[in-house]
C-alpha cells in the first residue's frame, strides 16, 4: 500500500469512528463477549457425542427434542420399577415365562394382582371366565414352588414391568445413545439402569443448556456490545 492510499484510509477511519457512539466500555463488553465466547468453546470441547447432539436437540426442538426427552422420562420409569421391585424379587425370585411376549405376560399379571387384591381366587370359576390365566401362571413361579397367593401374583406383576420398561429403554438407547457413542444397551449387564440412570441429569442439563447458558446471556451480551 502507497503512502497515498494509507492517508485515505486513516482518513476514512476517523471519518467512521468520529461519527460512532462507539467508547471504552463497549470495548469492554467485546472483551467479556470473547472471554465468555472462549469458556463455551472449552466446554464443547470437553463434551462427548452424546451431550453434544443432546444439545443440539434442545435448540431445534421439536421431534428430536422430544425423543431425548422421552428417552430420559423412559430411563426414570426403568430406575423406578428396579427400585420398586427390589423388596419382591429378593423374597420371592419370581420367574416368568421365556416364550410368551412380555406386553401379553404384563396384562394377564395386572389383571390378576386387581382380582387378587379385592380378596379374589383363582380358581375354577375365575379360571372358565378367564381362560388366559391358569396356563400363564403354570409358566411362572417363584422360589417356593408354583404362583398361588396374592403376593406371588405382585411379585411377578412387577418384575414383568421392569421387563417391559426395559424393553422399551433398549430401543431408545440404542437409537439414540449407542448411536452418539456409548455402549449398546446389551453391553449394560443384567441392571442396565444402573448404568442408564446416571445420563438423566446429563441428558437434562444439555436440553436447556441453550436457553439458560447461551441464549438469554451470551446473545444478549453481544446485542449490548452492537452485534
Amino acid at each position: 500500500m502507497d503512502n497515498s492510499a494509507e492517508q485515505q484510509l486513516h482518513a476514512a477511519n476517523r471519518a467512521y469512528w468520529g461519527k460512532t457512539s462507539f467508547t471504552t466500555n463497549h470495548i469492554r463488553q467485546v472483551s467479556a463477549l470473547a472471554e465468555s465466547l472462549s469458556k463455551v468453546v472449552n466446554e464443547f470441547k470437553s463434551m462427548e457425542l452424546w451431550q453434544i447432539a443432546a444439545l443440539e436437540a434442545g435448540h431445534e426442538g421439536g421431534t428430536e427434542k422430544t425423543a431425548w426427552e422421552l428417552l430420559k422420562s423412559t430411563i426414570a420409569e426403568v430406575v423406578f420399577r428396579a427400585s420398586d421391585c427390589r423388596i419382591e424379587l429378593l423374597q420371592h425370585s419370581p420367574q416368568i415365562d421365556a416364550e410368551t411376549p412380555l406386553a401379553e405376560q404384563l396384562a394377564i399379571a395386572e389383571q390378576l394382582v386387581e382380582h387378587t387384591s379385592n380378596g379374589g381366587s383363582v380358581g375354577l370359576w375365575s379360571s372358565l371366565t378367564n381362560r388366559s390365566w391358569s396356563p400363564m401362571i403354570a409358566k411362572w413361579s417363584v422360589r417356593s414352588g408354583a404362583v398361588n397367593t396374592a403376593e406371588h401374583h405382585v411379585a411377578v406383576c412387577k418384575l414383568l414391568r421392569l421387563r417391559v420398561a426395559r424393553e422399551q429403554l433398549s430401543v431408545l438407547w440404542d437409537g439414540i445413545m449407542q448411536k452418539n457413542g456409548t455402549q449398546s444397551f446389551a453391553d449394560l449387564g443384567e441392571a442396565p439402569e444402573d448404568y442408564c440412570g446416571q445420563f438423566i441429569v446429563g441428558i437434562e442439563t444439555a436440553l436447556n443448556y441453550w436457553d439458560k447458558n447461551w441464549q438469554k446471556k451470551k446473545i444478549w451480551r453481544a446485542r449490548r456490545a452492537g452485534f
